[in-house]
């Protein structure tokens, strides 16, 4: 994997145009209290056990854990799923 400098970018073209047009709209458009709303919404249908609103609350909300694959000189294959918010057992304090 590439090492980048400080201050060199990873993305020197930057986000596309057409992203930065769609996010500034939907800022324009999508007032905090409509996202309020609609969180409160999500809420409401996830308690009720719907399992894509519970889905778009984790991802958003709370965040997706930082996953990493590791592979050993043998060949063998380990997936990595970290909680940031959990101690890692392996590692001493």
């Amino acid at each position: 994997m590439a090492k980048f400098q400080p201050g060199q970018s990873g993305n020197p073209g930057g986000r596309p145009a057409h992203q930065t047009k769609y996010l500034k709209a939907l800022v324009r458009i999508v007032k905090q209290d409509d996202w309020k709303d609609i969180v409160k919404k999500a809420i409401e249908q996830a308690k009720r056990g719907d399992k894509s609103a519970r889905q778009w609350l984790s991802d958003y909300c709370a965040g997706k854990p930082p996953q990493g694959v590791e592979m050993d000189v043998d060949g063998n294959l380990e997936i990595i799923v970290k909680y940031a918010d959990k101690p890692d057992p392996t590692k001493a304090t």
